[in-house]
């Protein structure tokens, strides 16, 4: 909203308040609402309405704002001034000749923008139109959500959504609790707590809530609109009920968006309204990703526009000549000597408009139609349809498909991508006792289990902890007895989880957790008979403060013992831990419990407990990382009162902040979380996704280079690494696996020098190597990474610090080290890392290594900035939400759908929009150096060879239609084959079927076979000047015979093109010619043409066409067949190799065998050709055959002296192929 108009708004709102100026209510960068129940809220707002627009255009800009979108491309602009330029007298053209194929285009693209951006309006009208209750001084009554503005009382009732963003004053549930679900918001399907503020809920209300609007009169200080949605990213006060400004917070907000769930109604406030609101800030129109053949495209727009500049430059140096020589004995056409300028500058234009089919203005069209098509492929492919969440995959733009043909570089995150997000608690350390499956045994105290008490569900029978100790090591007072209790409160009381009722028939509750791990350790407990159950919001009296808190009640062994949480200090990925603030009841005892990363704990504990508990603790921790399990440490101190009361008013105050409020809260807790005593640390299991070791060999194998970005530690990194295959076994030892471990606890100059070090040692070892090894890995540490993409440090009032000029050097030169040791590495495992130091690393090989796509994945929020990042963005819709999903380009389930995904629809998508557009720029050079080339015959005067209305159907009608359907159907190998021999995926990378200077030799194919044409046509039919009917033959009785060539030609090129041919590819076929039989009557009996009248029948009647067509044809595509002959038989690539394989001839194997030139080849050959002929008669399972062992030996990783048997060499299951040149 433009100042003006809140100008104007402040202007009328004075006149309505008979004249008293209203203060500014966003004075001091704070919005200050007022709210009296007795009165309804004035409805001439300062603010924007709650009408919410999501549509692109409007009914007055739609005309305008489309065309200029769509004359930003260059080929429409260049189009624009064709058809201005061929409406001027001297045009050899009808204007509409170049202004139909125009209309055409922009009206295809037009009425695909207003049809979406009209669903988006219907859209909007639905939400706009909703209704909902607000109270209009008297009574609750009925409004739509657009007439809701900033300062209404609404009432919202269960399972309906929030129409603009509330804050929370009361609902039905106990101390003013409601329960939300947020998943239209983030994903999220997990329900969350939201709680009113003890002063707004303490007002009585009836039963439905309908009294409680006339008690209420409060004033809310309100933080400014913004686009953050952190726990943080809003702060406010209330005040008018107590004599105290209450503070708000994230946690009284309810955003537009999310819903109301388990609760009858809810009364709260509108803040922010309409545009203003966190959704619609949010909604902002996504980066435009451009692939890498788009941009090529652009490149090879300039190419044909050099070539026509020469063109008609040399048209009109050539018409200056012949003029000059000719002019005077050729006076009846009207040149007089004082014209010759004027004629020049006109031959100028003239040509520009002869030659304008040398731009495909129907590629653009054609390429929308082809991404669409694969997109609707990718999305209805059910290799990738994940049967046990009913997710298929999602193309979530048609942009970057062929971007998924190129890929080089895969950032993939770990947790939820790689493995199943499925935790469960495993193992633990408590006291310097491990505890877990088969410890019993080892440790020889076996115990048997205890029976569950009073009041506790049955233990789960898939809990595989497998230890029954801890429960009688506090029985019989161990030495870690005391540590344990601490231990297993902890897992039940630190967290955020909230209870729902169970399924029926069973006792113990269900619990909803916004992190799996979070849920696993809370299960965890309840089976150690530590069983959380309830959750309830209460006010907590400490001397004379009362505190907005909440009851956890846990049942421990049969004794309800009630946990008053005074304070929760929230898991952020800055902090990398959480705290509560708890009494027990057991001892009335306040105590800090706290949960996080080891490095952030360790730095935590008091002396004494990093002296005593720590080192065993960091030696279970260290063989749990070699396990490749996720590790948490545990710690807890008791507070004492006064501590406590002294620093909670520290954090009262934090919290009633209206700026930096996060930044206070954090440094609060910073105050208290010290001192701390290790209690234990966990081990929770997290497996691996089915399919993703092979899926990621095959990656590799198609020269992908795969780098994992991962929070864990170094040990647990590596241990996953191995498992999934990214680490492979040549890749042990110092001087193959280089590991970048900076020790935690070193201060920042040792740790930095260090660092240095440690670089400087592996690019020594890797110097020798070439680029992407394959023996070479890195594994480097969050503090290394921490010196290359640091978090700036803040002042005291939170304020970000501005890197120093030699800072920003320093962080340059050890990015620039890191990337020289990453290329030199086939796999990259970077831990510890932050969501923005993964954005970071992306950009890094991104900005640097120009020309290589790069692809990120990953499944959660914390995955965003890297998946908006990279060239293309995947999600994968799991267990933490579909944040990821709505912020990428492509949307699978599994990690393992991306070798259907690159090696299958990328690289066709690839090939077929490579082919698609080599072959529209050939044919219009075709159609348009012919023309060109007449001006040999006419002087150079740029007179029209073919038909004006005859050419504009080139495109559109005689040539479109069977390339399109090559396009979308052509298949050079079949899925099969793509996903067997990965390394048919180096094409795309290596930009084989789509670069310039292929592209120059399609367009000097076109010249020539112009020139050919034309030169047959001189000697054959234009040297012919009498038809069969006695009539002389005209011009266009010969341009008739050169564009009937030209079709026959253009569309026999397709199929050297289409390796794959389905019906309609015949249909098509068999149409295209139908209908250029039909154009030539029609043209031949109208008058649209009056040249034309009866030319198109007397060229089929004369018989020197029917022999210049086979003549002039054969000579054009003779010599190509000779070369796909030599090119296929003697110098066949892994394409062809692997479509002869496909199409069973024989001697393909053979060909494969000798390219190996090993001495293993006749066995390979056996082996092979056997496997391949029993799949193919379906008498042995794919999975059996896996890659067909089609690939050269290697030197065997057990030792120089092994002998690799027959047998067993050719029953090998590997990922490599066919070892020749790639085309």
């Amino acid at each position: 909203m433009t100042s003006r108009w809140l100008r104007a708004q402040s202007f009328l709102k004075t006149l309505a308040t008979g004249g008293m100026v209203a203060p500014d209510p966003e004075a001091g960068g704070v919005r200050r609402i007022t709210f009296v129940g007795g009165s309804p809220t004035p409805r001439l707002s300062p603010y924007p309405s709650n009408y919410i627009s999501t549509t692109k255009y409007s009914l007055l800009t739609f005309l305008p704002k489309n065309l200029f979108e769509q004359f930003m491309k260059k080929a429409n602009a260049y189009f624009l001034v064709i058809a201005i330029l061929s409406s001027m007298p001297f045009s050899p053209k009808n204007p509409w000749v170049s202004i139909l194929p125009l209309i055409f285009v922009l009206t295809v693209s037009a009425v695909k923008e207003a049809i979406e951006d009209y669903a988006r309006y219907k859209m909007d009208q639905a939400l706009n139109n909703t209704q909902v209750l607000h109270w209009n001084g008297t009574q609750w009554a009925y409004i739509s959500w657009k007439d809701i503005v900033v300062g209404d009382l609404l009432k919202i009732e269960d399972n309906t959504a929030f129409p603009a963003d509330i804050l929370l004053l009361q609902s039905a549930g106990v101390h003013g609790i409601c329960t939300i679900e947020t998943s239209n918001l983030d994903g999220e399907t997990n329900l969350k707590i939201k709680r009113a503020i003890g002063c707004t809920c303490d007002i009585p209300a009836t039963e439905d809530g309908g009294d409680y609007a006339k008690r209420l009169k409060i004033e809310v200080e309100s933080s400014l609109p913004n686009a953050k949605m952190d726990r943080n990213s809003w702060e406010g006060t209330i005040s008018g009920i107590t004599k105290d400004k209450e503070p708000a917070g994230m946690t009284q907000l309810l955003l537009r968006g999310c819903t109301l769930r388990n609760t009858k109604w809810i009364i709260g406030l509108a803040i922010f309204s309409g545009p203003q609101t966190k959704l619609m800030l949010n909604n902002k129109v996504a980066i435009f990703k451009r692939s890498s053949v788009d941009r090529t495209v652009d490149k090879a727009l300039y190419v044909i526009f050099a070539m026509q500049s020469i063109l008609y430059v040399s048209g009109m140096v050539a018409q200056w000549v012949w003029l000059n020589k000719n002019a005077f004995p050729h006076y009846y056409l009207g040149y007089a000597g004082e014209n010759l300028l004027s004629e020049q500058v006109l031959g100028i234009f003239t040509y520009l408009i002869l030659l304008d089919t040398l731009v495909p203005i129907s590629l653009y069209v054609s390429m929308e139609l082809v991404k669409f098509t694969q997109a609707w492929l990718i999305n209805q492919d059910l290799r990738m349809y994940h049967e046990e969440t009913d997710t298929p995959a999602k193309a979530r733009t048609s942009n970057l498909n062929e971007e998924l043909g190129q890929v080089e570089y895969l950032f993939s995150d770990k947790t939820g991508t790689l493995t199943q997000n499925k935790m469960e608690f495993l193992r633990c350390s408590v006291g310097g006792v491990k505890y877990g499956p088969g410890e019993m045994v080892k440790q020889k105290d076996s115990r048997p289990i205890l029976p569950m008490e009073t009041g506790l569900p049955a233990a789960s029978p898939t809990f595989r902890f497998g230890d029954n100790r801890p429960i009688y090591h506090i029985d019989e007072n161990a030495p870690n007895s005391g540590k344990m209790d601490n231990f297993l409160t902890l897992l039940a009381v630190c967290h955020t989880v909230i209870c729902e009722a169970g399924l029926p028939g069973n006792d113990a509750v269900e619990y909803q957790a916004s992190s799996p791990d979070e849920r696993a350790l809370v299960i965890a407990a309840q089976n150690l008979h530590y069983y959380f159950y309830e959750r309830q919001a209460c006010n907590i009296v400490v001397d004379s403060e009362t505190i907005d808190g909440q009851v956890c009640l846990v049942n421990i062994r049969g004794q309800v013992v009630r946990f008053e949480i005074m304070a929760i200090l929230e898991f952020n990925s800055t902090r990398k831990r959480m705290s509560v603030v708890a009494r027990d009841s057991r001892d009335n005892l306040i105590k800090l419990f706290c949960k996080g990363a080891d490095n952030v704990i360790l730095e935590r504990l008091s002396t004494t407990s990093r002296n005593d508990d720590w080192p065993p603790a960091e030696s279970h921790l260290r063989e749990y990382a070699q396990e490749g399990l996720r590790t948490l440490c545990c710690a807890a101190r008791v507070i004492p009162h006064g501590e406590f009361m002294e620093w909670y008013g520290k954090l009262k105050a934090a919290q009633s902040s209206m700026e930096e409020r996060d930044f206070k809260i954090a440094q609060c807790a910073e105050a208290i979380e010290r001192n701390l005593t290790l209690v234990g640390c966990t081990a929770i299991e997290d497996r691996l996704q089915e399919g993703v070791p092979e899926c990621i060999a095959s990656l590799a194998a198609a020269g992908i280079k795969v780098w994992v970005l991962t929070g864990d530690k170094v040990e647990t990194a590596i241990n996953i690494g191995r498992s999934a295959n990214l680490l492979t076994d040549k890749m042990r030892g110092d001087n193959n696996l280089i590991v970048i471990d900076i020790d935690e606890h070193l201060d920042e100059a040792e740790a930095s020098r260090r660092t240095m070090e440690e670089l400087e040692r592996g690019l020594q070892i890797v110097a020798d190597k070439p680029e992407h090894s394959d023996d070479s890995g890195l594994v480097i540490s969050g503090k290394a990474l921490g010196f290359m993409f640091p978090v700036r440090r803040r002042t005291a009032q939170g304020k970000e610090i501005a890197a120093t000029a030699d800072e920003v050097r320093s962080e340059k030169h050890l990015q620039m080290k890191l990337l020289q040791l990453c290329k030199k590495c086939k796999a990259v495992i970077c831990c510890r890392v932050s969501p923005i130091q993964k954005a970071q690393i992306v950009l890094l090989i991104k900005n640097n290594e120009i020309g290589k796509v790069t692809l990120a994945i990953g499944d959660g929020a914390n995955d965003v900035p890297m998946i908006k990042a990279a060239h293309v963005g995947i999600g994968i819709s799991g267990q933490e939400g579909l944040q990821a999903v709505m912020a990428s380009d492509y949307a699978i389930a599994q990690f393992r759908f991306l070798t259907q995904l690159l090696l299958v629809h990328g690289a066709w998508s690839y090939r077929r929009i490579s082919a698609l557009i080599n072959y529209s720029f050939y044919k219009n050079v075709v159609i348009s150096l012919s023309q060109f080339l007449y001006a040999f015959f006419n002087g150079y005067s740029a007179q029209l060879f073919f038909d004006a209305y005859t050419g504009s159907l080139y495109n559109m009608a005689f040539t479109s239609f069977p390339i399109l359907l090559a396009a979308v159907f052509n298949r050079d190998v079949s899925a099969k084959s793509s996903r067997r021999f990965p390394s048919l995926y180096e094409c795309g990378q290596r930009r084989t079927y789509f670069n310039i200077p292929l592209l120059l030799i399609w367009i000097a194919k076109g010249i020539l076979h112009a020139v050919i044409l034309m030169l047959f046509a001189a000697s054959m039919i234009m040297t012919d000047p009498v038809s069969s009917d006695g009539r002389s033959n005209d011009q266009w009785v010969a341009s008739s015979g050169v564009y009937f060539a030209i079709v026959i030609l253009v569309n026999i090129e397709v199929s050297y093109l289409t390796t794959t041919w389905v019906s309609f590819s015949f249909q098509w076929m068999f149409i295209t010619f139908v209908l250029w039989f039909l154009w030539l009557v029609v043209d031949s009996v109208s008058f649209l043409t009056p040249n034309m009248y009866g030319a198109a029948t007397r060229m089929l009647s004369i018989p020197t066409v029917w022999l210049y067509l086979p003549i002039v044809i054969g000579t054009c595509l003779i010599p190509e067949l000779v070369y796909y002959y030599v090119q296929v038989d003697v110098f066949p690539d892994r394409l062809r190799l692997i479509r002869e394989l496909e199409a069973d001839k024989s001697d393909a194997i053979e060909k494969a065998v000798d390219a190996w030139l090993s001495p293993h080849a006749p066995i390979a050959k056996a082996g092979s050709a056997r496997k391949f002929e029993m799949m193919e008669l379906g008498k042995l399972p794919v999975s059996a055959v896996e890659h067909l062992g089609w690939a050269p030996f290697h030197e065997d990783e057990r030792g120089p002296d092994f002998v690799m048997g027959q047998a067993e060499f050719v029953n090998r299951s590997i990922h490599e192929d066919v070892n020749v040149p790639s085309p």
